[in-house]
C-alpha cells in the first residue's frame, strides 16, 4: 500500500515538471486527486493498525485538498470599478496597440499595419479567427470612429 502512494507522489511529481495546464493554475485538480489518494492509503493504514502512519496521512491529505483552495496572488475583487470603455468594446488606445500603429498614424499606415498583420493572422492561412477578429476590431475602430 505504501508503494501505491509513493508511486502516485512520483506520478504527480512528474507531471508537476510536464503540465503547462498545471503551471496555468490546474494544480488543483491534481491537489485534488492526490487528497483522494492520501485519503485512502491513510484510511487503509488506520483499519490494519498501523494509525501512527495512516493518521499523518489523512491529515496531508485535508491539508492538500484545503491547498488547492486558496487563492495565491490570483484575481482580487476590489471595489473599484473598471476604467470605462467605449461602447463598441475597444478603445483608440487599445486598437493602436493591437496594429502596432502610433497616434499619429495615417491612414495608409492603418491600412499597411492591418495587411501585414492579417497576412498572418487570417485563419485561411493558419491563424485564429480570435486573432482575425481582434484585427478587424481594431482597424473599425481607427479608420470608422
Amino acid at each position: 500500500m505504501i508503494y501505491l502512494a509513493i508511486g502516485a507522489g512520483l506520478l504527480l511529481l512528474w507531471m508537476w515538471g510536464r503540465s503547462e495546464m498545471i503551471r496555468r493554475g490546474g494544480w488543483r485538480v491534481f491537489a485534488g486527486l492526490a487528497s483522494v489518494v492520501l485519503v485512502v492509503v491513510g484510511i487503509s493504514l488506520s483499519i490494519r493498525g498501523d494509525w501512527f502512519i495512516g493518521l499523518p496521512m489523512v491529515l496531508l491529505a485535508v491539508g492538500a485538498a484545503t491547498g488547492g483552495r486558496i487563492n495565491r496572488g490570483g484575481f482580487r475583487p476590489t471595489s473599484s470599478s473598471p476604467p470605462d470603455r467605449p461602447r463598441d468594446g475597444m478603445s483608440g488606445a487599445d486598437a493602436r496597440s493591437i496594429l502596432g500603429v502610433g497616434p499619429e498614424a495615417s491612414v495608409e499606415d492603418i491600412r499597411a499595419a492591418y495587411t501585414r498583420l492579417m497576412q498572418r493572422a487570417h485563419p485561411d492561412k493558419g491563424g485564429s479567427a480570435g486573432l482575425a477578429a481582434q484585427l478587424n476590431a481594431a482597424r473599425d475602430r481607427l479608420l470608422k470612429g
